[in-house]
């Protein structure tokens, strides 16, 4: 694999067309993709490479680190800045009332996932200012009530991303919400309310401590 390779493939990535002109009459622009997507094929190619620390220099070491390669990305972004690119499709943050009414559609559905196990997910995920992966790993016995402040929550939080040394993740405190339906600890305990025995015998303590106190 050579650089005109990556070159080639991110021309038709971007523009559609391997040998892509932006000089020509063509006048080609790069409306299918943006910088950050051929970024992420940069590095994605990057790790399969043998030598992937070694820059490109007498047709050896890594292509993505040669010059052809950073300049078509490089032109795409002088693009992006003119307006002349594609339109971007980043994701934008959950409004408020985004977020209640996908609550109110899961809590209207039959069956305890989306009842109750999802939107106390969602309400968890929402407390904790976190990633969805960070509450995918919650596990029963991680909530406490906090030992020092009163009507808070104190729960371990096991990150899964940009974090090495456990040290990284002390526990986070959890306050009871303004509005009731935003409230993560109601509705961990109705949630609590249709499991078994055993979730039952080690949450419902500390919800009636913390909540109904």
């Amino acid at each position: 694999m050579s650089p005109s390779d990556i070159k080639h493939f991110f021309g038709l990535m971007a523009y559609n067309d391997p040998d892509y002109n932006i000089y020509s009459q063509a006048n080609h622009q790069p409306k299918c993709c943006r910088s950050t997507t051929l970024e992420t094929a940069k590095k994605a190619i990057s790790y399969y490479i043998p030598h992937w620390t070694v820059p490109w220099c007498n047709n050896q070491g890594n292509p993505t680190r040669s010059g052809p390669v950073n300049d078509i990305i490089k032109e795409v972004k002088k693009f992006e800045v003119r307006g002349e690119d594609c339109p971007s499709h980043a994701k934008h943050a959950v409004r408020p009332n985004k977020f209640r009414k996908s609550l109110r559609l899961l809590s209207g559905q039959p069956g305890f996932d989306c009842k109750h196990k999802c939107p106390m997910v969602c309400l968890w995920q929402h407390a904790l200012i976190g990633r969805l992966d960070y509450t995918a790993h919650f596990e029963v016995n991680d909530p406490a009530g906090h030992p020092t402040i009163n009507g808070t929550l104190k729960t371990k939080v096991r990150w899964s991303k940009n974090v090495m040394e456990e040290r990284q993740c002390p526990p986070q405190v959890s306050a009871h919400a303004f509005v009731l339906v935003n409230c993560c600890l109601i509705s961990i305990h109705f949630a609590n309310l249709l499991c078994d025995s055993t979730c039952r015998s080690s949450l419902v303590p500390w919800i009636l401590s913390v909540v109904f106190s």
